[in-house]
């Protein structure tokens, strides 16, 4: 239950992370009269991002173990939700690197978490705590690009709202560490117990 519990908790933080990053962005670019053109650049370097860390976090996960990883990973995420918030106001090619880092973590990371859960359940209970956990995952999606409409349409500066959205991501860190400390050892539940648990 602890883990089904932090994993869900993952999904939300992570799921509201990156669709904030994808859907206001762009709105926060063009509101600082940068160029169109740099804007949707900017938006897809995120993308870029995120397949990038696929290809690497695999074999780290692998090597390393995925907690150990993961949890790296999502606290990376915090920083560089603040460098974005510093990085709106330098020049464009900080600007760039510190939007394909976030995107490398928190894109990544949702790649990586999907990963972790495929192997957190045994296999007979695998499809449905994935399923599951996506699923409570999308309220976190619906959640966090309403917070920062709400944000921003209360005038906060777009700086202040990327300063709020690196918490998140140390929280999604702590949780990724607390099933590692809990969970590394590598012995999965079987099926029978984790129903006899539930009861």
């Amino acid at each position: 239950r602890l883990g089904t519990f932090l994993l869900w908790g993952v999904f939300v933080i992570n799921l509201a992370e990156f669709y904030f990053l994808q859907s206001w962005l762009p709105t926060v670019l063009h509101s600082l009269s940068y160029p169109s053109a740099f804007v949707v650049w900017a938006t897809a370097v995120s993308t870029i991002g995120g397949m990038v860390a696929g290809l690497l976090m695999g074999p780290l996960m692998d090597r390393i173990g995925p907690y150990m990883i993961l949890s790296a990973l999502y606290l990376f995420g915090g920083i560089s939700m603040l460098a974005i918030s510093v990085a709106l106001g330098a020049t464009h090619w900080i600007l760039v690197f510190a939007v394909f880092c976030g995107g490398f973590c928190i894109s990544g990371g949702q790649k990586g978490v999907v990963a972790l859960g495929s192997i957190f359940y045994p296999a007979g209970l695998r499809a449905a705590g994935v399923a599951w956990a996506y699923g409570v995952g999308r309220l976190g999606g619906a959640g966090g690009t309403y917070l920062a409409g709400v944000l921003y349409a209360a005038n906060w500066a777009p700086d202040a709202i990327f300063r709020v959205a690196a918490a998140p991501a140390v929280g999604a860190a702590i949780f990724v560490g607390i099933m590692g400390l809990r969970y590394s050892g590598g012995r999965a539940l079987e099926p029978s117990a984790v129903v006899r648990n539930i009861r």
